[in-house]
């Protein structure tokens, strides 16, 4: 969805410090990078908090990331930050992106309306009964249908009276301005 520098800038476009247990706060704003995101903190906390690894620092880093990839959700499908994103449209975000093969199981047999799958404790062999993964369904829908390819040739040289394209040679057109008159 862009990368951690695009998570950062969307950060800095916020205000205020996200670490709530410090006594004073700057009005300057950086980030700092906590796996699996970023927190935006003011200069004084992020001299308190860097190179600390906290729970509450990581939950801060995932809510961050989670607002962030359905904000560019959001803009990507057309609308806009108050929309609630669907998990339809979430799917179609991506296969649209090229992440269907990243999706979830469970999120895919609730994105195309299948029951839930049930693991028995106990079973006897002759009760299996085989079934596709609906992420593999998701996967083959979400391949390309047909692949265009552009003709070089234009569409006016096949007319009945064929229209020629200007030859344009930049080194020749400069050679020619660049002669006296």
């Amino acid at each position: 969805a862009g990368g951690l520098a695009s998570l950062e800038s969307w950060l800095l476009r916020g205000n205020g410090c996200q670490w709530p247990h410090s006594d004073w706060h700057s009005e300057q704003m950086t980030t700092m990078r906590h796996a699996p995101g970023a927190i935006r903190l003011c200069w004084h906390c992020d001299n308190l908090l860097r190179e600390q690894f906290t729970e509450r620092l990581k939950s801060i880093a995932v809510e961050n990331t989670t607002k962030w990839v359905l904000s560019v959700v959001c803009r990507d499908l057309g609308f806009d930050d108050m929309h609630a994103v669907t998990l339809p449209e979430l799917c179609w975000w991506m296969v649209r992106n090229n992440l269907a093969e990243v999706l979830p199981e469970s999120a895919a047999r609730k994105a195309l309306r299948m029951p839930k799958a049930i693991v028995q404790s106990a079973t006897r062999e002759s009760e299996i009964v085989p079934s596709v993964l609906a992420t593999s369904i998701v996967q083959d829908k979400a391949k390309k249908v047909l692949a265009l390819r552009v003709d070089p040739e234009s569409p006016e040289s096949f007319m009945l009276r064929p229209k020629r394209r200007r030859w344009v040679n930049e080194r020749y057109t400069r050679w020619v301005k660049s002669q006296p008159c």
